[in-house]
């Protein structure tokens, strides 16, 4: 094992695999290849992972000297999750889209880590997006949430008394969902 593939999971073990790929902004599928030396890194995510972990981008090619390599000491104050900032996010969007260009420019690449790629693209541009507060949410899920259904239901409890008000009330609901 290299002194950088030993560093990279010795990270993994500590932080686990979701919060490293994050870290270095590949997907779990494509780390756990690595980890399980199944694939090697690009020239561009060992770039990432110099970046991001301060593991040497040369140290691929290299048997390991793991007893010479301190491990990390645990520190009292833990660290904020990765990718939780605004800043982290967009970067991590960033380096997917740059690996999403490398794969397709890459004739080793596979189907697979192309799709991986797509895949948490997809799921870094939505929490980005919900960070931000410009995740769309479509009038049918928030009909179908649960606390908008208690609200109807409490509503209907209170107009029962009422049964003009509530007639009204349903017929408005009825024409909002698009029923008539």
């Amino acid at each position: 094992m290299s002194d950088s593939l030993w560093a990279l999971a010795a990270h993994a073990k500590k932080h686990n695999v979701s919060a490293t790929a994050r870290a270095i902004g590949c997907s779990e599928g494509s780390l756990r290849g690595i980890l399980s030396k199944r694939s090697r890194p690009t020239p561009r995510l060992r770039a990432d992972i110099e970046t991001a972990l301060k593991i040497p981008a040369d140290g691929w090619g290299t048997r390991s000297r793991a007893k010479a390599i301190e491990k990390p000491t645990p520190t009292a104050a833990s660290p904020e999750p990765v990718g939780s900032s605004l800043s982290e996010l967009e970067a991590l969007v960033q380096r997917i889209k740059r690996q999403s260009v490398e794969a397709e420019e890459d004739e080793h690449a596979s189907v697979r880590d192309r799709a991986q790629l797509a895949a948490a693209l997809q799921r870094a541009l939505r929490d980005l997006a919900a960070l931000r507060g410009d995740a769309q949410v479509s009038e049918a899920a928030v009909m179908r949430h649960p606390a908008f259904v208690r609200v109807l239901d409490v509503m209907r409890a209170a107009l029962k008394a009422y049964p003009d008000a509530a007639a009204a009330v349903a017929l408005a609901i009825a024409n909002m969902r698009g029923v008539t």
